[in-house]
């Protein structure tokens, strides 16, 4: 394996990882630093905040673990971050372009092939001994 694809996979896991701590801090920190209460609109949002730091603390751990289900997942995720931050930044609602090209990069660095080669090759070795 290069280079590229084993350090590539230890910062994209820490750049998820980062993520899901900013969700647990984005939630935890209005309640610990100034004793906020949850209403009906925090939880609506904190309930979302809450499914993309799983989400993200699935990608982190499954990145790590060579996983494919995570290489998937993590361009689903990245695409849609991808996404969305553009129209953010297109309507003029986006306060800083380094999310945006934070997740363009980490998509152009899964779907390279050798990065793909790397995660998919445990599930297509069984198959080939048939």
């Amino acid at each position: 394996m290069s280079k590229l694809v084993i350090w590539g996979r230890l910062v994209v896991a820490l750049i998820s990882a980062s993520i899901a701590a900013l969700c647990i801090c984005e939630i935890m920190g209005p309640l610990i630093i100034t004793g906020a209460s949850f209403g009906s609109r925090s939880l609506d949002a904190d309930f979302l905040i809450a499914i993309f730091g799983v989400v993200f603390g699935l990608c982190s751990w499954g990145i790590l673990k060579w996983r494919p289900w995570a290489h998937a997942l993590a361009i689903g995720v990245s695409a849609l971050e991808a996404f969305f931050g553009s129209w953010a930044a297109l309507v003029g609602d986006a306060d800083s372009l380094f999310p945006i090209i934070t997740a363009m990069l980490i998509l152009i660095w899964l779907l390279l092939p050798p990065v793909r080669a790397a995660y998919w090759q445990r599930v297509q070795s069984p198959l080939s001994k048939l």
